[in-house]
């Protein structure tokens, strides 16, 4: 193999590196984005759980009574 090819080579290579991180880089960008609405989702879901935990029950009798 000449010089040239490999040299051809070497950069065909490396465009293809370079496209599989950027195409990484956007899947690893979404999922950050992805975890922040499901922690924010999580942290409201909380927060109206523990407000429901410490509201008392109006009337805590069965109905037919």
């Amino acid at each position: 193999m000449s010089a040239d090819e490999r040299l051809v080579e070497l950069e065909s290579r490396y465009t293809l590196l370079e496209q599989t991180v950027s195409e990484l880089n956007d899947v690893v960008t979404r999922q950050w984005q992805q975890l922040d609405t499901s922690k924010l989702r999580i942290e409201r879901l909380e927060a109206a759980l523990e407000t429901l935990e410490h509201t008392k029950p109006v009337d805590s009798r069965p109905p037919h009574y």
